[in-house]
């Protein structure tokens, strides 16, 4: 329910909104041209044009600088009324002479318009407080309690794309939370659904999603420079992964959770955050992982592992088959937890001061190397990070 302060900041904008279209036009720029001004993006500039936001302060001064105007101007527009009072006062001026220098009509418009500047800023300085406050209109004896941010619910938005001829996924984010899940439900009508939370509702809706040869992608808006509170659900039919043959998730600053899914392939890219894959079954799995947690279990068939965020990066795989594992550490830490039944052999190549321990009977050759007795083939490469294989 909005109140009569909302109704005010509203029509304000709107109006606010239509005199930077007309001096904007007056000046023949266009959105893209006037955001470049300021140093801002086109679409904060479409936001003010359709009264959706407010400029702050400081956008306030350029604009006006900009076009020409007083603040007084740009935020309330023309007032025919001053202007009388001050033809008034310059004509009775005029036939004065008796008037001293500072009283000059020349001085008396220059006080007037400085008032008029200082109204205009008292103007802003109240709507920005009328914002971000729930407070009872003027002469009011009441005073609500704000409203936290925190408490407010999301903004929703869902997609559902027919998984028919969709055969590989590919997702792409720069900051939030990316999750995919497989759903065995009859309630799924054979669609992939993209579920989008916006915590941030300041944050401008930057998901977008197309398919390109059969390969689902789904990433944020390039033109959107902040993206921030956002969480995504990626919901996929189990039976979809009869012709899905891979999954591919890179985010760059957050979280990504994948569970359940069972493709032929499976790749997961985190820069920094962490990273939770759990009861996955799929013939190969990539990883890459910066700075940040990773734990991953499942079935997988074939293990290709890359860490290098420093030494708290940590990532832990819990296979419970595995035919090779290939794992380039170069900084943190890889604990390998493998089934102790199966037996393994593995190759070590070190870099740097990076250590390497097993709970399972290694021999050592001839060259230095571990050699187990086992059918899966453990590769490492260490620099300055630490590899422990540990039972299952």
């Amino acid at each position: 329910m909005t109140g009569p302060a909302d109704s005010r900041r509203d029509i304000m904008a709107f109006d606010l909104g239509t005199r930077i279209v007309e001096l904007r036009g007056a000046r023949g720029l266009s959105q893209e041209a006037l955001a470049n001004e300021l140093g801002i993006s086109r679409q904060a500039v479409s936001r003010w044009e359709r009264g959706e936001a407010l400029p702050d302060t400081e956008n306030l001064i350029a604009l006006a600088d900009l076009f020409g105007v007083t603040l007084d101007e740009l935020v309330r527009g023309s007032s025919p009324e001053p202007e009388m009072e001050a033809e008034t006062e310059v004509a009775a001026v005029a036939d004065s002479r008796s008037k001293s220098p500072d009283e000059s009509p020349k001085h008396r418009i220059k006080a007037i318009g400085m008032a008029l500047i200082f109204v205009g800023m008292a103007l802003i300085f109240l709507g920005t407080i009328l914002r971000f406050s729930n407070l009872a209109p003027f002469g009011g004896s009441s005073v609500s309690p704000a409203t936290n941010v925190d408490d407010l619910p999301p903004i929703e938005r869902e997609e559902v794309i027919l998984a028919d001829g969709v055969t590989s996924l590919d997702i792409s984010w720069p900051a939030g939370q990316v999750s995919v899940v497989a759903d065995g439900t009859d309630a799924t009508d054979g669609s992939i659904r993209i579920h989008e939370d916006r915590f941030d509702r300041e944050s401008e809706d930057a998901l977008r999603w197309e398919i390109d040869r059969g390969t689902l992608r789904i990433y944020a808006d390039p033109d959107i420079d902040y993206i921030g509170g956002t969480s995504i659900t990626v919901t996929v039919p189990y039976e979809a992964f009869v012709w899905l043959s891979s999954v591919s998730v890179e985010v760059l600053d957050g979280s990504v959770n994948v569970q359940g899914i069972v493709p032929a392939a499976l790749s997961v890219a985190m820069r920094n955050g962490t990273m939770q894959v759990d009861n996955v079954d799929v013939a190969k799995l990539s990883i890459e992982q910066g700075a940040g947690e990773a734990h991953l279990s499942g079935r997988f068939g074939a293990v290709d592992a890359r860490i290098g965020g420093g030494a708290d990066t940590v990532l832990t795989v819990e296979n419970s088959y595995a035919l090779s594992i290939s794992a380039e550490v170069a900084s943190g830490r890889l604990t390998l937890q493998l089934p102790e039944d199966m037996g393994f052999t593995v190759t070590r190549q070190t870099d740097g001061p990076g250590t390497f321990e097993t709970g399972f009977p290694i021999a050592y050759d001839e060259a230095g190397g571990h050699v187990g007795d086992g059918a899966t083939v453990i590769d490492l490469h260490l620099g300055e990070g630490d590899v422990v294989i540990t039972p299952v």
